[in-house]
């Protein structure tokens, strides 16, 4: 009988500390562009998570209109080139810059020359190079005629990075490599009319969470920008 008491009363401690111990917060669900996530967001979180600890994030890559219920999304974000439901709470982080970026070793005296050069294009941007042309004096008369497409940006900026050709990379998406030297952009960028915008359908304000991440957001992309 004695055990059976002091075991009762084992369970009913080792309940009430559970009581006792603070609910841990729901992560909050980000939807992002796949090689935003990767080249961009992913290497930044650390900051994110020492200022705001008390906002677990859960990212869910994925680009395009964004299923908000079915996928327990919270805030997604995107590039304003789809129509989204007017019944979203939206807000704009920042400008949209892109530019031809090459391997070093694709470089004439520190120069880019796009005629002699093979173009890479991606199948989910396809008019990115007519967009970087039409923000600008066109530096050059196209590539050599030998093109090549790939499905996703990371994959073209890979192939920018063996040397296999030019690609157009948004500032965001190849600034890890930019830094690194992997990349350069000699021909500079320009903005192409688009921005980055983070959706939500549930409004901002009254949400701490959903501010945290914005501010940061638009202070981080802020920083990545080319000067003007």
């Amino acid at each position: 009988m004695r055990d059976a008491v002091q075991q009762a009363f084992e369970r009913l401690d080792a309940a009430l500390d559970a009581v006792r111990q603070p609910a841990r917060p729901a992560p909050l669900v980000v939807s992002c562009e796949p090689t935003i996530a990767m080249k961009w967001l992913i290497p930044r979180l650390g900051d994110f998570y020492q200022r705001h600890p008390e906002v677990p994030l859960h990212l869910f890559a994925s680009g395009g209109p964004v299923a908000f219920q079915r996928d327990a999304v919270d805030v997604a974000l995107r590039r304003n080139d789809f129509a989204w439901d007017g019944g979203l709470h939206v807000e704009k982080v920042c400008d949209e810059w892109i530019a031809p970026v090459c391997a070093p070793a694709l470089l004439r005296q520190g120069k880019l020359d796009l005629s002699a050069q093979r173009l890479l294009h991606t199948a989910s941007r396809p008019a990115a190079w007519a967009h970087w042309r039409a923000a600008g004096t066109d530096d050059g008369n196209g590539g050599h005629g030998d093109s090549q497409t790939y499905e996703h940006f990371y994959l073209s900026l890979q192939a920018a990075c063996a040397g296999l050709g030019v690609a157009i990379g948004s500032v965001f998406m190849a600034r890890e490599d930019l830094d690194s030297g992997r990349l350069v952009a000699p021909l500079g960028f320009r903005r192409d009319g688009s921005g980055y915008f983070l959706l939500s359908p549930l409004p901002f304000d009254g949400d701490a969470r959903r501010t945290a991440l914005l501010h940061w957001l638009r202070e981080q992309m802020g920083q990545a920008l080319p000067a003007p």
